[in-house]
Order: C-alpha cells, then structure tokens, then sequence
C-alpha cells in the first residue's frame, strides 16, 4: 500500500461539466426563491441581476476547466513535486493548504513556483479517469 503512495499520479481533466450544471441549478433556485424573500420591485431586479451576472462570470471560469488559464493536468511526482499544465505550459507549483477533499469532489488550490500565481481546480468524479483520480485521493488523504 506504501508503494501505491509514493508512485506518482497523472490526472489529466476534463471541464467539469456537472459542476457548472449544479451552479445553473443553485442560481436558479436562488432566483426562484426571491419572490418569497422580499416584496417585488427595484431590489428584487437587482438580485435578479447580479445573479445573472454571477452566472455568466461563473460559467466559464478557469477552476470549472474551462478557458485559457484552467489547469488541464495534474501530476503528482513520486517525490513529493506538483506539475500542473495551464494552457499548454507546464508549471512546477505547491499544493496550497487551502485546498479541499470530500468523497465527491476535489478543490486544488496551487501556487506557480515560478511566478507566484494562484490556480484553483475544482474536480468531481466526472471530470478525470477514475483510476487516477482515487489514488489522487487516496494519496491527498494519506498525508
């Protein structure tokens, strides 16, 4: 089993679709539920607006897979390094304490070690090869 651990993991991804489906979904509930939270009018259509607006910047946002700026591939060298690919480059960077690991979903946060630059990924079970993806987390959970 320590040897499963120590090997390294290539996670290439794909955009995850299903997390830009369950954003759509929670702002539609959200518009949805506003008639019922405040009387009708002015403020009501400002809401209304900036969610709107919150979902045209969340749909295509680099940390849902999509653009020029989302990561692409994930390695996780036998030693201990990060490799990230961001539009076709690749980018030695460190795994950000803030990152998240649930049983459904992955939020890796990194940091470019060359630049300094921030890079989030959010990762559900759809959005890369099971395989990979389990020793990914398995790995994660283990340090």
């Amino acid at each position: 089993m320590a040897g499963e651990f120590a090997a390294t993991v290539d996670l290439k991804l794909r955009p995850s679709f299903r997390a830009l489906r369950l954003i759509f979904v929670l702002h539609i509930v959200c518009i949805g539920l506003l008639p019922f939270a405040m009387p009708s009018g002015w403020p009501m259509l400002v809401l209304v607006a900036a969610f709107a607006g919150s979902w045209f910047w969340l749909r295509r946002h680099p940390a849902l897979g999509y653009g020029p700026r989302a990561i692409e591939r994930v390695i996780w060298h036998a030693d201990g390094q990060w490799t990230i690919f961001v539009g076709g480059r690749e980018a030695r960077a460190t795994l950000d304490g803030r990152s998240v690991i649930h049983r459904r979903l992955l939020v890796l946060n990194f940091r470019s070690e060359a630049s300094g630059r921030r890079y989030a990924r959010l990762i559900t079970s759809a959005d890369a090869a099971p395989e990979p993806l389990r020793r990914l987390r398995a790995r994660l959970l283990s340090t």
